[in-house]
């Protein structure tokens, strides 16, 4: 047994407790959490920070890892989408795949992740997710514009998920749609159908740049030349004359978990079409790819009414130089010095765990749960924001 105590404890299920005490078993389940406790000195960990849960990465794509460094920033969303085209040409070893996804699972860890919502295009991810190091949720993702091919494309899926679901202790797995502009009609009915008869979550990449709301309005601009220049069909494509999600309603299934992610050109209206008929919506905030891939990030006082239904996400090392939850909070907190290390913390632990159903034992200091414990170093403690000084430690 370890009682630990600090200038904060984020509880995140309740409010900041100062000189709190944190008891965990040798395990690291809660065992209680006091704002008085006594207690011999001799036996008790006293840190200088903020405890708090481990994090939660609810968008990340493991299987990328290998591409970092090898994507130059700031060419914008089009430009990154034909690098990785171009990288996927290009045979690499399944070793170099497999030791670079496994040193990001490592950095994860070390950062204080302990639960990842991954996305998967195909297996090369499966040998590091087997040995159970992380709880990984994993979303096998679909994509393909063609009509002709969506059955085949829904069962390359599939094909991920059956493999996914032999590995042990994995947290969950789905099947989902790439992007909004990026899934014909007919592959988005196969994957609506699987999904409601499953009850599992969807995460969707979202409103990344306005190329995607030009598509959907007007089928114009370089959405419109990418699929072309990758041998794409889409005359059949007609302009929706709508945003995204309007226009994918009779696509998507309403009734379950769906994780919009990036919405970095998201508006108030857009947010507000989305919580209105979309029954469980969930936004996935990566700010830091979204300066790596546009230098642009979501407008958050549009978020702010929606923080219970707020997640952080790393994006994954083609699109990042590094894998950590607090570095997206720095990220935001340089950006939009008014949020606060509360909210962001709930954001990045317990949100994420809600949506990807880990919160039966991650995301809160709360009895029975073995959520991992973290210590935030170099906050501003009287306001409860960071700075580029900001670190952490694993405790737990």
């Amino acid at each position: 047994m370890r009682i630990l105590t600090a200038d904060f404890i984020f509880p995140v299920s309740g409010p900041p407790i100062p000189n709190g005490y944190l008891t965990i078993d040798d395990d690291g389940t809660i065992l209680d959490v006091q704002a008085k406790m006594s207690v011999d000195p001799g036996n008790l960990e006293k840190h200088k920070g903020i405890l708090v849960p481990g994090f939660i990465n609810a968008h990340c794509h493991l299987e990328l890892s290998y591409l970092k460094g090898k994507i130059a920033p700031g060419w914008g969303l089009d430009t990154f989408v034909r690098d990785i085209h171009s990288q996927y040409q290009s045979p690499v070893s399944a070793e170099i795949i497999h030791q670079a996804a496994e040193a990001a699972e490592t950095e994860m860890k070390s950062n204080g992740i302990v639960g990842v919502g991954d996305i998967s295009n195909t297996e090369n991810s499966l040998e590091v997710k087997k040995y159970g190091r992380l709880a990984y949720y994993t979303f096998c993702e679909a994509f393909g514009s063609a009509s002709k091919d969506a059955e085949a494309r829904f069962q390359a899926a599939l094909t991920v998920y059956n493999k996914v679901r032999q590995l042990p202790g994995q947290a969950g797995v789905a099947i989902t749609p790439h992007a909004t502009y990026s899934v014909s009609p007919e592959l988005f009915g196969l994957i609506k159908s699987w999904a409601e008869s499953n009850g599992t979550p969807i995460s969707l990449h979202h409103q990344e740049n306005n190329d995607e709301n030009r598509y959907f309005q007007n089928k114009g601009g370089p959405i419109v030349s990418r699929m072309h220049d990758f041998g794409v069909d889409i005359r059949n494509v007609h302009p929706m004359r709508m945003r995204p999600i309007p226009a994918l309603m009779s696509s998507l299934p309403v009734n379950n978990p769906i994780l919009l992610v990036h919405n970095t050109v998201s508006t108030p209206e857009d947010i507000r079409f989305i919580t209105e008929n979309l029954k469980d919506a969930w936004f996935c905030l990566c700010p830091k790819a979204n300066l790596y891939i546009e230098n642009s990030v979501p407008n958050m006082p549009f978020f702010k009414p929606f923080g219970d239904k707020i997640t952080l996400g790393t994006d994954s090392l083609a699109s990042n130089d590094s894998l950590s939850i607090l570095e997206e909070m720095k990220a935001l907190q340089d950006l939009y010095p008014d949020l606060s290390l509360v909210e962001m913390v709930q954001w990045g632990t317990l949100n994420g765990a809600r949506f990807l159903g880990m919160d039966s034992w991650a995301g809160s200091f709360e009895k029975g749960k073995k959520p991992g414990v973290n210590l935030i170093q170099r906050a501003t403690l009287k306001t409860f924001t960071l700075s580029p000084e900001t670190s952490l430690k694993v405790l737990a």
